[in-house]
């Protein structure tokens, strides 16, 4: 007995370490593209800022040219002034300068030839004031001056190539990444997959019961066709949709373009995330291999993190999120599970709402109990549907008021996992009118 419990412990875990192995790929891909967004910003930063250093010291350079011809002292203020920026912009490009010793030595360079012009430059001043020099005499160190600013000019040049050659490198090694994410996730989901149809048959084949054989028999058969169906169509849209980003960033050159196709590409890896979860939680019930840790739980922050979580996807149908718990509300429940449920209730919610609705979460006590309820001015249901909601023998999807597609696991999720921390969980509807989902716990505070 030890024996067969350990075999389907393994088989278990393949899956499951499979499944949060790609999960954590993904999500560490995810990190190395933000760290090459950064790279880009520091890039952009560096390169303005130098842009903006040498167009001061060639403002300073014309309002000196204007002092030594007029002797006029509102050119001479400007000139202070144009030189205190100059001073900045050399402290916050000597912040912003990477670990790249080219670079800093290159820098180096230029501040030193800077310090050179403004000291050329204040001399000339001094001497314009003392008449110690003619103006031709000044003119020619002036234009020695000149001379410096064109050196500074190519360094400048030359800190720029750095740059955008570091940028360069970074962008093809993130290019690289993402295509080691896609193929990641294809191979550890399609293997997690194939080890998962296994192990239902290997646990069919441990029951004594004839009656109990065929029937689990017929069922694994439907779970092996839903699990195939998902990855068909539910995975491929998001897969897809990464693998094109993908190509085209190994395409584009633009920098904000790239920024928006990454934007994307982590949008789309987190559908697949939510998706792979709603698996890995499917399987788990399936296998009542779940282990609950119940605790207090504050019900409104808990909710405020799902609407955050929620919250592009609402915006995109300009739909209203409102968590109007009570503050003082507390449930005690397994965190991860109470969190799903709530999750799925609201992107329920939302799915079936048209534009400019709402979805509002409120609690209250009733006969020593808590309630929650889950509600939207949404499109509604017959009740033909809303009696198949939680069957467990029948599996109902359907796309949303914007086209919103779903796997239709979600409230057999939900309802599980309320069941499963000893509460209960229905469902009023009428169509048109918008659909309320009510949570029962026992107050236990």
């Amino acid at each position: 007995m030890k024996l067969v419990i350990s075999k389907r412990l393994i088989f278990f875990l393949i899956p499951v370490l499979a499944l949060l192995s790609s999960i954590l790929f993904a999500l560490v891909q995810v990190q190395k593209l933000q760290g090459t967004l950064k790279w880009v910003k520091h890039t952009s930063n560096l390169i303005i800022r130098l842009e903006s250093m040498t167009l001061n010291i060639s403002e300073s350079e014309s309002l000196l040219f204007g002092f030594i011809m007029t002797k006029d002292d509102t050119f001479l203020k400007r000139y202070n002034e144009t030189v205190e920026s100059v001073n900045k912009d050399i402290e916050n490009i000597e912040k912003s300068l990477s670990v790249n010793p080219v670079q800093i030595d290159n820098f180096k360079e230029i501040k030193k030839l800077v310090r050179k012009k403004l000291i050329l430059q204040n001399e000339a001043i001094r001497f314009i004031k003392t008449e110690a020099l003619t103006i031709e005499q000044t003119m020619l160190r002036f234009n020695l001056g000149r001379t410096y600013l064109e050196k500074i000019k190519k360094i400048k040049q030359v800190m720029e190539a750095e740059e955008s050659t570091i940028l360069d490198h970074k962008q093809n090694a993130s290019n690289e990444d993402i295509k080691k994410t896609i193929y990641g996730v294809l191979f550890s989901f399609i293997a997690s997959c194939i080890v998962g149809f296994y192990l239902f048959i290997f646990i069919i084949k441990d029951i004594a019961n004839e009656k109990k054989i065929k029937d689990n028999l017929i069922e694994i058969n439907e779970n092996k066709n839903k699990f195939f169906s998902i990855i068909s169509h539910d995975l491929k849209g998001p897969v897809s949709n990464i693998l094109k980003l993908s190509e085209l960033a190994v395409e584009t050159k633009d920098q904000e373009e790239l920024r928006k196709i990454n934007e994307m590409i982590e949008l789309s890896s987190r559908k697949v995330h939510v998706l792979l979860s709603d698996l890995l939680n499917w399987a788990s019930i399936q296998m009542n291999s779940i282990k609950i840790s119940p605790k207090s739980i504050r019900l409104n922050e808990l909710v405020e993190e799902n609407i955050n979580v929620l919250s592009d996807m609402a915006n995109n149908k300009n739909i209203k999120l409102l968590n109007e718990t009570e503050l003082s509300t507390i449930v005690w429940a397994d965190y991860e599970m109470l969190s799903t449920v709530i999750r799925n209730l609201i992107s329920n919610g939302i799915k079936f709402t048209d534009l400019n609705g709402y979805v509002k979460v409120t609690s209250k006590y009733q006969n020593g109990n808590i309630e929650i309820y889950v509600s939207d001015n949404g499109v509604g249901m017959p009740p033909e549907v809303k009696n198949k909601l939680f069957k467990k023998d029948i599996t109902y999807s359907k796309a949303g008021t914007a086209n919103e597609k779903g796997s239709g696991m979600g409230l057999k999720i939900s309802k599980d996992f309320v069941e499963k921390n000893g509460g209960t969980i229905s469902v009023e509807s009428e169509e048109g009118r918008g659909t309320s989902f009510k949570i029962v716990f026992s107050n236990r505070n």
